[in-house]
Parts: structure tokens; sequence; C-alpha cells
């Protein structure tokens, strides 16, 4: 998917914070994405799967983990979630998309931002929400 591979046993990871508005409502990055079924969960924490990709979600609270060394983008991990992203689509929401990295705007698409350690990605559309510009990672992140 999008080069990336599912594999068992990865490596060490970092997080990246996405954030996603539409319509001025708060959209949820939900966990297990890049989680291959059938995936075990705890409660809304998705705890392990037949394989993992280098990016992945295991909860909803918009920490996306990548493993050390991946080459990613956020269209690399909207591609895994099966969820549209352009400069006029965001997850089944059409209009201009504002894109924000570390709290300033993205001029390019979307779907090129990269995902580097400790990144804080807000996207929205349809109205204006003022994006934090850092994210309080968990310790080990």
């Amino acid at each position: 998917m999008d080069g990336l591979r599912c594999a068992r046993g990865r490596g060490p990871l970092f997080g990246v914070h996405l954030e996603l508005f539409a319509d001025q409502r708060v959209l949820i990055v939900p966990g297990g994405i890049g989680i291959a079924p059938p995936q075990r969960r705890a409660g809304v924490y998705v705890v392990g799967g037949s394989c993992a990709y280098p990016l992945r979600t295991a909860d909803p609270t918009g920490v996306v983990l990548v493993e050390e060394g991946t080459m990613a983008t956020l269209g690399s991990l909207f591609a895994l979630w099966g969820q549209p992203l352009s400069r006029t689509a965001l997850a089944g929401f059409r209009g201009r998309v504002a894109a924000f990295l570390n709290g300033r705007a993205w001029r390019a698409a979307p779907q090129q931002i990269p995902l580097k350690r400790h990144a804080e990605l807000v996207l929205e559309v349809g109205g204006d929400v003022l994006p934090h510009p850092s994210y309080r990672f968990p310790p080990g992140l």
C-alpha cells in the first residue's frame, strides 16, 4: 500500500499528531489504521493484528505511530485508511482543505505533508479552527 509493507515485529516508533475538522466539528482519526485484521482490541485501543504497516494508529487520539526511518507522507496514511485527501477533499467532506504543519499554513497539497517526529498536523474544511502549533506526546514517542 503506497509502497509500504505490512509486517510483524516492527521497529522503534515516533509520534505525529493529526487533528481533522469539517464544518467546525472534530473528525475522529480512528484506532487501527495500518493494522491488518483480525485486530485485537482492548476497548478503543488496537493492541495488535496479523501485521502492521510502518505507520498506524492504535487509538482515537490522533497520534500516528511512525516507524523510525520511514519516509511517509500524510497521503500514505490516508491511503492506508482508505479515505480521500486532496486540496478539495478530506475524508468524505468536500471544499477547500486548509492544512497546517506545526501551526503554520501548508501551501502545497495536504497529501504531501511529511510525517516527521512530533509534527502537529491540522486539516480543516468548511470553517476556520485555530491550529495548534504543538502537541504533548506521551513519554517514549
